[in-house]
C-alpha cells in the first residue's frame, strides 16, 4: 500500500513538474519573489512602489534558494517546483532519519515519511513556496541533537544554524528556535548559552543588513505585519480541530497522548527534544492556522513530526508483545487511510493548459499595458514591464483599516495607468482599490472567461476572469460603472 500511494502522489508531481502552467495566484506571487532575486531587487522595498514586490511578511530564504538557482538555469514555475520537491524530499528523508534515531524500524519510518507526504494540504511538495524548507530546517535541527545527545559544541552550532534557517524560510520557523533553545536549557544551561549566542551572531548582520536598505520595509513585515491580522478563533473548532486536527490526525495524537501519559514524569518527557518540537509544531498548526490569509499547511510540520515521533514511540512500547504489534500495523493501516484523499482535482488538464496560454496571451497583447492583478508573473513571462499586486494589508490591531493603505500607490492607481486589467472572480480583498478604480466609471467590460464546470475552487487558474478596458484604451466608448461585489468592508464607488 506504501508503494502504491508513494507511486500515485509521484505521478500528480510529475504532472505539476511538467506544465508551465500558472495554476494558483499564490504560485504567481512567489514566483516574483524568485524572479526578484534573479534580478537583484530589493526584498523588502517600500511597500508603496507599484514596482518592486515587497515580501509582505516571509522570510527569504527559500526565495532566495530559487532566484539564485534560476540565475544558472532559467526563470521558469518548474524549476520553481523542482526545487520544493527537492527540499521537501529531503525533508522526508531526514524524517526517516529521526524515526530511525528514536528507535523506529526501517518499514516503521518509512511509514513516518510517507504519511508525511500524504499530509492533507494536496501536492504541497510541489507547491511553491517556503513550506518544504521551513520542515526540512527544523527537522534537520532535531536530528542534529538526537544524533548527538553529549551536545558538542559543533552539534549544538549545526543546530542553531539550522533553526535558524527554518525561521528565515518562514515566521513560524520561530517555533523552531523556541524547542531548540529549551531543549538545550533543561539538558545543559551553558549549550543553551552558546545555541543564543550563535543566533545572534546569525541573525543580527542579516537584520541589520536588511532593515537598512533605503525605503525598508523589513522590519515592518518580518515583526509587525502578522500581528495586525485578526485572528478567526470561530474557525478552531470546525475546520481546524475537525476534520484537519482530529478528524486526519486522530489515531496519532491519540498514541501520542498515550505514550507522553507513560513517561514517568513531566521532566522525563520534556527532556527528550523530539517531544518538544512536537509540541511546538502542535502549537504552530492551531494557532497559526486561525490567522487571517491562513490554511491548513500551517500544520504541515506537525505532520512531518506527529507520525515520526509516535510511531517511534509506539513500536518500542508494543516491542515484547506480537499481538501488540499486530495492532500498531492495524493503527498504521488505518490512520493511512485517514489521510488518503483524491487529488483528481489538482490534477493540470489540457483545458487548465488552454485557459493559461490564453491568459498568458492576453497580457502580452501588443502595445497594451495589460495588468493582471495578482498574478504579476504572467508579466515576467510576457516580457512586460511588471507591476506588483495591488493588495496591501490594512488590518491594524485586528481591524480593518482603509487609511492604512499607501497613498502613493492608490494615487498610482488613480492615474489609471492600465490599458486592459484582468480580475479574478472571486476578488483578492486587499486590492479595494483597484476595483474602486474600475467602478469608477472610466472602465468597460469587455469579455471574462467563464469559470471551469468542475474544480474551479482548487486553483485560481480556473476561476473566472473579468476583463476590462479603460477609456479609449481600445477605441471603443465606455459604459456605465460594472457592479462588482466588493471585499468585506469596502463599498463600492458611488
Amino acid at each position: 500500500m506504501l508503494a502504491a500511494y508513494a507511486c500515485v502522489l509521484g505521478s500528480y508531481a510529475w504532472n505539476r513538474l511538467a506544465t508551465p502552467a500558472i495554476v494558483d495566484s499564490d504560485e504567481s506571487i512567489h514566483s516574483i519573489f524568485a524572479w526578484q532575486v534573479h534580478q537583484g531587487m530589493p526584498l523588502y522595498g517600500p511597500r508603496d512602489d507599484p514596482r518592486v514586490q515587497d515580501l509582505f511578511s516571509y522570510t527569504p530564504f527559500s526565495f532566495q534558494v530559487m532566484g539564485n538557482l534560476a540565475k544558472l538555469f532559467s526563470v521558469d514555475v518548474r524549476l520553481f517546483r523542482a526545487t520544493t520537491l527537492f527540499a521537501g524530499l529531503l525533508a522526508a528523508l531526514v524524517l526517516w532519519g529521526i524515526g530511525r534515531r528514536l528507535g523506529a524500524s526501517r518499514w516503521v519510518a518509512a511509514i513516518a515519511a510517507i504519511f508525511f507526504l500524504a499530509f492533507p494540504q494536496p501536492l504541497w511538495f510541489v507547491t511553491i513556496g517556503p513550506n518544504a524548507f521551513l520542515v526540512l530546517f527544523t527537522l534537520l535541527s532535531l536530528w542534529l541533537l538526537l544524533r548527538d545527545p553529549k551536545l558538542s559544541v559543533w552539534t549544538v552550532i549545526l543546530a542553531a544554524v539550522s533553526a535558524f534557517l527554518a525561521f528565515w524560510s518562514k515566521q513560524t520557523g520561530l517555533i523552531a528556535i523556541a524547542a531548540l533553545i529549551f531543549s538545550l536549557a533543561v539538558r545543559n544551561w551553558r549549550r543553551a548559552l552558546l545555541a543564543i549566542g550563535a543566533l545572534a551572531a546569525i541573525a543580527t548582520p542579516l537584520f541589520i543588513h536588511y532593515a537598512s536598505q533605503p525605503g525598508s520595509s523589513f522590519l515592518y513585515n518580518v515583526f509587525v505585519l502578522q500581528k495586525q491580522s485578526p485572528m478567526n478563533w470561530g474557525a478552531f473548532p470546525f475546520p481546524s480541530l475537525f476534520p484537519e486536527l482530529l478528524g486526519r490526525f486522530g489515531l496519532l495524537i491519540a498514541a501520542g497522548i498515550w505514550c507522553a501519559l507513560s513517561q514517568r514524569s513531566l521532566l522525563d518527557w520534556i527532556r527528550k527534544p523530539e517531544w518538544v518540537f512536537l509540541g511546538g509544531a502542535v502549537v504552530v498548526a492551531v494557532i497559526a492556522r486561525l490567522k487571517y490569509g491562513s490554511g491548513p499547511v500551517q500544520g504541515l510540520l506537525m505532520g512531518a513530526l506527529l507520525p515520526a515521533v509516535v510511531l517511534s514511540a509506539a513500536w518500542q512500547a508494543c516491542a515484547a508483545s506480537v499481538m501488540a504489534r499486530r495492532f500498531f500495523y492495524v493503527v498504521c493501516l488505518v490512520q493511512g487511510l485517514c489521510l488518503i484523499q483524491s487529488l483528481a482535482p489538482y490534477r493540470v488538464t489540457p483545458e487548465d493548459e488552454s485557459r493559461y496560454r490564453q491568459l498568458l496571451d492576453l497580457v502580452a497583447m501588443p502595445g497594451k499595458e495589460v495588468y493582471y492583478n495578482n498574478a504579476s508573473f504572467y508579466q515576467v513571462l510576457a516580457h512586460k514591464p511588471v507591476y506588483t499586486t495591488m493588495g496591501r494589508d490594512c488590518y491594524w490591531h485586528g481591524e480593518f483599516d482603509p487609511s492604512r493603505y499607501p497613498e502613493k500607490l492608490r494615487a498610482f492607481l488613480e492615474s489609471d495607468p492600465f490599458d486592459v486589467i484582468i480580475v479574478d472572480i472571486p476578488l483578492e480583498d486587499n486590492s479595494w482599490p483597484l476595483y474602486q478604480r474600475v467602478q469608477s466609471g472610466n472602465y468597460e467590460r469587455i469579455g471574462d472567461i467563464p469559470a471551469t464546470a468542475r474544480n474551479a475552487d482548487v486553483m485560481t487558474l480556473r476561476n473566472q476572469k473579468l476583463i476590462l478596458a479603460r477609456k479609449g484604451a481600445l477605441g471603443a466608448p465606455v459604459g456605465a460603472p460594472q457592479n462588482i461585489r466588493m471585499p468585506p468592508n469596502i463599498l463600492p464607488v458611488e
